[in-house]
């Protein structure tokens, strides 16, 4: 297991902090089909936008983590990392 798996990386604890808040109303907020402009600033707000790109290993664990909370969210995080 690598060293920052076990002390954990501060972009890992982030994405888990923001799925864990997705993750509460997920499927609420998905039959409801409204915009979520709330839950698409929770990114940003946690600084997972300002993650370096060229960090493969970085942006591809923490597009995952966010994707177990919500998919949706963890996609619009993927286009944002590949366009950069």
């Amino acid at each position: 297991m690598s060293q920052d798996r076990k002390c954990g990386n501060p972009t890992d604890a982030a994405a888990r902090t923001v799925a864990e808040r997705l993750r509460k109303d997920t499927v609420e907020r998905q039959h409801a089909n409204q915009p979520p402009p709330a839950e698409t600033d929770l990114p940003r707000e946690s600084r997972l936008l300002a993650v370096d790109s060229d960090g493969h290993r970085t942006t591809r664990v923490g597009t995952r983590i966010v994707s177990v909370g919500d998919a949706s969210i963890g996609h619009l995080l993927g286009y944002h990392y590949l366009h950069l």
